[in-house]
């Protein structure tokens, strides 16, 4: 017989078998639910490093690997990324996010010895207090253009870096019409840096406190966006044109040298000036972008831990991670809780929109919350 004929075809007896797809993560490895959560909580939301991981439960009596444990990560985010995607479609639903990133270094195969820089980009919904956490090696506009929806049009709250005003231009080009909105907390962090170099500073900052006043105000009476929109331009208006005029006042006089702290607060701030006012025409718009700000922080946290990503693939790893547990903390639930259940129920054949905004965590936190159905008498 012909060796050839030994090899097997579509109508051999021999081929191989198929077997159905595994649909659960239980049926992908040994791990619980319980353990898959608890993993990822420690990594994620405790910040600890695989090897420390690793440890801990080698003194509990359970020995796992490193490599384990990053494969049950890799694992749970593929069959989590369609919960990604209902969280990002959620985000981005409303005409108005605030954005900000952060630097982190990770192992690049084709740099020997060397770090690369990637970026975590973080998009917050100040309307429906939801985040969004992306992965990217590069910080340009075409990072961006990767990220937020191609249909997407609003306003965007961002700081002065220059990627986003190229980001912005280049939907234009395609007839799609975003706004940038500024950030008050930038300006006035270049005046506090200079406030020991006379009194331009001082006094400016004392303006934008003033400002501030008005916000905490209208907070803490939860005035709604009309009422914000007259209280601003009431009070808030007024003040900065007081600003505007004294720093024009003192470009026109070159007080100030351009590189001193002072010349370059006055530099950024008026540069900024209209995406700076665009909070007084939107109720919605917050003065600064210290809530994305603040929800970034955990990546910071973490990078003093673990110091750099063990390669690019982990960077979205660790950004779907970072979107759940924060949400988690924004709903107010466990996030332990929450991934266990999530790992327990999660499917990985296609889920209707419906299914998956219920798996996120505030639709889980929702749903929780409802009172229960009582039988009718």
């Amino acid at each position: 017989m012909c060796a050839s004929s030994c090899i097997p075809t579509v109508d051999h007896p021999f081929q191989a078998p198929i077997t159905a797809p595994l649909h659960l993560l239980q049926d992908r490895c040994i791990a619980t639910p319980r353990l898959l959560a608890n993993t990822l909580v420690l990594r994620f939301e405790q910040h600890l490093p695989y090897y420390r991981i690793e440890q801990l439960y080698a003194r509990a009596g359970v020995p796992l690997s490193r490599q384990t444990l990053c494969g049950w990560a890799g694992m749970a985010a593929e069959a989590s990324g369609l919960i990604l995607v209902a969280t990002k479609d959620e985000v981005f639903a409303d005409g108005y996010v605030q954005v900000d990133e952060t630097p982190v270094k990770y192992q690049d195969p084709d740099r020997k010895g060397v770090c690369g820089t990637g970026y975590c980009w973080l998009f917050h919904n100040p309307v429906r207090n939801l985040s969004y956490f992306a992965w990217r090696t590069g910080r340009g506009a075409d990072s961006l253009e990767k990220i937020v929806p191609a249909d997407y049009r609003g306003i965007i709250q961002c700081d002065g870096w220059k990627s986003y005003n190229r980001f912005v231009k280049n939907r234009a080009e395609k007839g799609h019409s975003i706004q940038l909105a500024g950030c008050m907390a930038h300006a006035r962090r270049y005046f506090y840096d200079a406030r020991a170099e006379g009194e331009d500073a001082a006094w400016v900052l004392l303006q934008m406190q003033k400002l501030y006043h008005i916000e905490t105000r209208l907070r803490d009476c939860r005035a709604g966006p009309a009422t914000i929109r007259a209280e601003r331009k009431t009070h808030s208006l007024p003040i900065l044109r007081q600003i505007k005029a004294r720093l024009d006042d003192l470009v026109v006089r070159r007080k100030h040298l351009p590189r001193s702290l002072t010349g370059e607060a006055i530099t950024y701030t008026l540069g900024q000036w209209d995406k700076l006012l665009v909070f007084l025409q939107n109720g919605r718009v917050m003065i600064d972008n210290n809530l994305v700000e603040n929800a970034i922080r955990p990546t910071a946290i973490g990078r003093k831990n673990w110091l750099f990503m063990g390669d690019p693939k982990s960077g979205g790893r660790a950004a779907l991670f970072y979107t759940l547990i924060g949400n988690c903390h924004r709903a107010g639930i466990d996030a332990q809780s929450y991934l266990t259940d999530l790992f327990t129920r999660l499917a990985l054949p296609a889920q209707t929109t419906k299914t998956l905004r219920a798996l996120t965590p505030h639709g889980w936190a929702a749903d929780r919350q409802s009172p229960a159905e009582t039988p009718a008498p």
